[in-house]
């Protein structure tokens, strides 16, 4: 399944407003996936209903006081790159915006057609 990136949007109500944008362009809800390492994602997936993806590693009662202590104070997230790969989008739009989800940006993607 590939995907494309549609758009990167710095806040939430960019990206609530692109993917309200493609449903009227006629992409189903569950064509679309946002893709952010933002934390506070509530009010984006409240006011839609699209597939959300995180890399943020999923906190697990399973890590030790100093794995939850070194988490706080660094990047932890998934390489941007691979995150994007993975999700089926193109290895050279992956490379054009793995700075932009590194950075905090919101990335609305679709399925390809």
């Amino acid at each position: 399944m590939a995907r494309q990136i549609v758009t990167a949007c710095n806040k939430e109500d960019e990206a609530i407003t692109a993917v309200k944008e493609l449903e009227v362009e006629g992409y189903k809800p569950e064509d679309i996936t946002v893709v952010t390492n933002k934390k506070n994602t509530g009010r984006l997936q409240w006011q839609t209903d699209v597939k959300m993806e995180s890399g943020i590693p999923k906190d697990s009662k399973d890590h030790s006081f100093m794995e939850k202590i070194k988490q706080t104070f660094t990047d932890d997230i998934t390489d941007p790159y691979d995150q994007l790969v993975r999700l089926g989008v193109p290895e050279n739009q992956a490379k054009r915006y793995q700075g932009k989800l590194k950075s905090g940006d919101i990335l609305v993607t679709v399925e390809d057609r």
